[in-house]
């Protein structure tokens, strides 16, 4: 009987472990346990030491006990591997230089980022654009007046009906000009859009937001994930910005070439997938990386950043900021 017992909690924690080899990644309740893989380990490693405690005081569980806390034990060493192979690197792009594009991505929390903060983020980081998500066109429109103000221009694209649930993306003049896909519709009921550029040098952006995996939303939260993946495949040259709401484990069987579609996941490339973007209130490392900047065709990652000293600054998720490089390409911009 103890034996059975272990072996079912065994198999049990492998399930866990890797929801997506059983194809059940986007299942509950595994799609709201597998983002938070380093603190779920860690909660293996308190229940192994109470155990472990039992194990001492009462004889007749000794041996089973020891055995589940030895299990638990192993569980938080797999999951602390698979986190530190994704990596927690984070560092401040290098240089810009020719061609390349630096990008940010923010879910305010319904304007709850004030205008000035929102604004020092992309000055001080200097990017080319940022998508912001659950935002109002009004609190859009006055970061990009206040940016105007500090000599910074950025024309704003904005999707969404809603007081302050929208999707927005503040684009440079030295992007070129973009123009809105209305017809291109990723999401069922969170606001997303896609910007088209007038010249094929530069890539199709989208500001994306998913609906979140609650469990009363699962099919929808998986009909934007299959969204998402079908513009990565469809694009040759496509950046996808914002809060997909899910980890690189949910995207484990759905079609395409790459982490998502034909996109690459920015931070799984640069070393910096184990990082949480949300929520913002525990460190990067126990939360969940949902938030995402998606990329295919000709790019390659120069620097990725999970901004973790606005912490406070009034949205429960950390903004990313995303520098894209086209391959080859290493002579300084001037």
């Amino acid at each position: 009987m103890k034996t059975a017992v272990a072996v079912i909690v065994a198999i049990a924690l492998l399930v866990v472990a890797a929801p997506g080899f059983f194809g059940i990644a986007r299942d509950a309740p595994f799609a709201q346990l597998v983002p938070f893989r380093l603190a779920t380990g860690a909660a293996a490693v308190g229940l192994a030491a109470v155990l472990t405690v039992i194990a001492v005081l009462v004889a007749p569980v000794r041996r089973l006990a020891l055995a589940l806390a030895a299990l638990g034990v192993v569980f938080a060493l797999v999951l602390a591997g698979v986190q530190g192979a994704r990596g927690y690197d984070s560092a401040a792009p290098r240089a810009h230089r020719l061609a390349d594009v630096r990008l940010a991505a923010w879910n305010v929390l319904h304007d709850g980022v004030p205008v000035d903060t929102i604004a020092s983020l992309a000055r001080e980081s200097a990017v080319d654009g940022i998508a912001l998500l659950e935002v109002s066109q009004t609190h859009a429109q006055d970061v990009v007046n206040a940016l105007s103000a500090q000599g910074m221009s950025m024309t704003l694209h904005y999707a969404g009906s809603g007081a302050d649930d929208g999707a927005a993306l503040l684009l440079s003049p030295s992007l070129g000009g973009y123009t809105v896909d209305t017809a291109a519709v990723v999401t069922g009921s969170t606001p997303s859009l896609v910007a088209r550029p007038d010249t094929p040098e530069r890539p199709v952006l989208a500001a994306v937001h998913t609906m979140a995996p609650i469990p009363s939303r699962l099919a929808e939260w998986r009909s934007d994930l299959l969204s998402v993946s079908a513009l990565c495949s469809a694009e040759e040259d496509v950046v996808v910005l914002g809060d997909l709401n899910s980890t690189v484990d949910h995207w484990t069987g759905l079609p395409g070439s790459a982490a998502l579609g034909g996109c690459r996941d920015a931070g799984t490339v640069a070393g910096g997938g184990a990082l949480g973007t949300w929520p913002s209130s525990v460190p990067p490392a126990l939360g969940a990386p949902i938030d995402h900047v998606l990329f295919s065709g000709r790019w390659e990652v120069s620097g990725y950043q999970v901004v973790d000293d606005r912490d406070d600054a009034g949205s429960d998720h950390r903004p990313l900021v995303v520098q894209l490089s086209v391959r080859g390409m290493v002579k300084d911009a001037s």
